[in-house]
């Protein structure tokens, strides 16, 4: 989907699971955009990139607008059966630095897919 579908689908998920403490909004998902991920290049030729990187919004609200109890794990935190998970596919075009170096001069994302949690366990797993 597009990037304003998935802001429109991420805040409505993540209004519902903090029972309207909280949404979600572009500059969001330009935060979570630039963090690391799991995930890899899915093609690559001599002039571009794409990739496919997996993310979790991670409420820290629950769905009664309380805050989430200050001892919870980072692994219950971040079940995958209490976030929302998703992944991103993006492209870049690569500028050389040296004759087999180069950097990405853009990438800019352009298809965001919501997955179930076992979507996103399994893909985690392969990457």
């Amino acid at each position: 989907m597009n990037r304003n579908d998935f802001i429109a689908k991420a805040n409505e998920w993540i209004r519902g699971a903090t029972g309207g403490a909280l949404g979600f909004s572009d500059n969001d998902l330009f935060i979570i955009e630039h963090e690391e991920a799991p995930g890899d290049f899915i093609f690559e030729n001599e002039d571009f990139v794409a990739g496919k990187y997996f993310y979790q919004i991670v409420p820290v609200i629950d769905h009664n607008g309380e805050t989430v109890p200050p001892g919870i794990s980072n692994k219950e935190l971040r079940n995958p059966n209490r976030c929302l998970n998703f992944y991103i596919i993006g492209v870049g075009r690569k500028v050389y630095v040296t004759r087999t170096e180069y950097e990405l001069e853009y990438y800019d994302s352009v298809n965001y897919e919501i997955l179930t949690a076992e979507e996103y366990i399994k893909a985690c797993e392969e990457n």
